[in-house]
């Protein structure tokens, strides 16, 4: 089940990382994306944990062009 979702607007991939090491215990391979965007939307989905149905919803977003949010 979804519970979490972020929409990006006006987007572009403005770095990209690749990472990990064998040391320390770190044995899986790591990559970093860096995001350029104008406007993004953050949508956490709840859930009931005794049915899984869905508990309610908080969503915010923050636009970079007009400086506002909501």
């Amino acid at each position: 089940e979804k519970y979490y979702e972020i929409k990006m607007t006006d987007v572009l991939v403005s770095g990209i990382r690749p990472g990990g090491s064998a040391q320390g215990g770190e044995t899986l391979p790591l990559e970093e994306v860096s995001f350029n965007y104008a406007k993004i939307e953050w949508n956490y989905i709840q859930l009931d944990h005794n049915t899984g149905a869905v508990a309610g919803n908080f969503a915010k977003w923050w636009d970079l062009k007009t400086n506002t949010g909501g």
